[in-house]
């Protein structure tokens, strides 16, 4: 069974790279999959004036940072 990809998603960072979405696959084996070892943030950015503007990036980071040590990564 063939899923579609929506309109939107014609790119995903993947592998510290931005590449076509249909390339950023990951194995079945995957231990996140498998077990639910994973952590996930989001940083909102701004493109205004030429210039990129992220809001609380340190606040994040340090978010992300200690997510991943709770989840042991």
């Amino acid at each position: 069974m063939e899923v579609k990809q929506m309109e939107f998603m014609k790119y995903a960072y993947f592998k510290i790279e931005i590449t076509e979405f249909e390339k950023a696959t990951v194995s079945i084996a995957t231990h996140s999959l498998q077990y639910g070892t994973t952590c996930f943030g989001g940083v909102r950015g701004y493109y205004r004036n030429g210039k990129v503007s992220i809001f609380r990036l340190e606040d994040h980071y340090i978010r992300l940072i200690n997510a991943s040590k709770n989840a042991w990564i």
